[in-house]
């Protein structure tokens, strides 16, 4: 029979040639059968096994039992969080919801045992709970800036994550401090913290040479919105305008409008506000638009549009059984709105969308030309303008039969100016030449 040292020295070097099933069969021996003779390197060596093999409950019976033997054990308390990461911390949302005491009561388990550390979960714990208030329903940001506080960025890898895109193709994620950085300033601006928002947005953008998912383009954006609520919207328009040449959102599109209309520069509005009622994004999360524009219609005089962007706002929220906010239930009995019309949402946003476009191109140059190429993915390419200019276009401005959107084309377009006077203009609102 072999003595506790050989068997201790078998079953460890089992384990260093990472054969754990090998190793756990020795191990469970020696700390059932010989636990007066073992110490706590035998106990971490056998909860390391177990769990390398997929049993984390298990191996968290056996930490439990180490730690009782020398809680100040740095190894096994680091084994310890893992288990208990993997137990409760790695479930999905929905697990959580069933049980969120058991979840937060787990990971603040985990920030007491140990410390932030290149090899140990506590930052991974501390960014799985923001993620989970993050995504909730019930979004707190100061839930998030909660458990943001609880490290700090240098605690944080800096290193990219890679995965796949189901494609084979190699994606590079945000760094576990890049993440951090976004999810905290967000929470700054939503929770109303409007100058901190703003300083810890640049100290973000200092941060990093290399961004992820647009994130220098948030920071950007939050910076911005945060000096329009300090009541500073000059500055706040000049940025957003700014972040127009990367990102051409309808949501960009309507702050500028809306900060435009405070400022009582109501024509300049309503050119910015077309532009984020004609771009493409869901109609419901539009309604505020759409209200913004009869307002700036109402300043015009133009009383019977500025009623159907009213009613139309009025509708979106209507039809999903949405709650009336108090502005809107306001302008609504201002306008003199019968709410029982039967006229639906698409079908008033259907007939302002030719009035949108009329007012558009009222003011824009015409071209005519051909298209000169399609682009690999599809959805952009350019156009050679009968005066010798290239211009850049979307597919989805095409209006005009699908098999005809190719190169050599003959068509006529609108010209809209790129903001970046580097960049070339853009055609829209790009028609077979000879069609209306």
């Amino acid at each position: 029979m072999s003595t506790v040292s050989e068997m201790r020295d078998q079953a460890m070097a089992l384990r260093k040639q990472g054969k754990y099933q090998e190793a756990i069969p020795l191990y469970r021996e020696l700390w059932e059968g010989h636990r007066d003779q073992c110490d706590e390197w035998d106990g971490w060596g056998y909860a390391h096994s177990l769990r390398k093999a997929g049993r984390s409950q298990d191996a968290l019976d056996i930490c439990r039992q180490v730690y009782q033997m020398k809680p100040d054990f740095d190894y096994n308390k680091n084994l310890y969080s893992w288990c208990i990461y993997d137990l409760e911390i790695k479930r999905d949302d929905a697990q959580i919801e069933q049980n969120e005491g058991r979840f937060l009561k787990a990971a603040n388990a985990i920030l007491e045992l140990i410390e932030p550390g290149q090899y140990s979960p506590y930052a991974r714990t501390v960014l799985r709970v923001v993620d989970y208030y993050r995504k909730r329903p019930s979004y707190s940001a100061a839930r998030v800036l909660e458990w943001c506080d609880r490290i700090q960025p240098e605690q944080l890898s800096k290193a990219p994550g890679h995965g796949s895109d189901g494609k084979g193709r190699t994606i590079e994620y945000a760094s576990d401090r890049e993440k951090w950085y976004a999810c905290r300033c967000k929470a700054l601006f939503d929770i109303g913290r409007f100058e901190e928002c703003i300083r810890f947005g640049e100290q973000a953008l200092n941060a990093f040479s290399n961004f992820h998912h647009d994130n220098d383009v948030w920071f950007k954006w939050r910076i911005a919105l945060s000096k329009a609520e300090l009541d500073d919207k000059e500055t706040a328009i000049a940025e957003l305008q700014g972040l127009l040449s990367r990102k051409k959102d309808w949501f960009i599109y309507h702050r500028i409008a809306q900060y435009l209309f405070d400022l009582g520069q109501v024509d300049e509005a309503l050119d910015y506000a077309l532009n984020a009622a004609l771009a493409p994004g869901d109609l419901e999360y539009k309604w505020e638009l759409f209200l913004l524009m009869g307002s700036i219609l109402k300043a015009q005089s133009n009383l019977e549009v500025a009623q159907k962007h009213v009613l139309l706002a009025a509708k979106v929220r209507q039809e999903l059984d949405w709650k009336m906010p108090a502005e809107l239930s306001e302008a609504v009995q201002g306008f003199g709105i019968d709410m029982s019309s039967e006229t639906s949402a698409k079908d008033l946003y259907r007939d302002l969308r030719q009035h949108w476009q009329s007012l558009k191109v009222a003011d824009m140059p015409e071209g005519q030309g051909e298209i000169k190429n399609l682009l690999s993915h599809g959805k952009a390419g350019f156009i050679r303008g009968d005066d010798g200019e290239d211009y850049y276009f979307k597919t989805s401005s095409f209006r005009g039969p699908r098999h005809l959107l190719e190169p050599g084309q003959r068509v006529s377009f609108h010209i809209e100016r790129n903001p970046d006077p580097e960049k070339r203009d853009i055609a829209v609102f790009v028609r077979p030449e000879g069609s209306t």
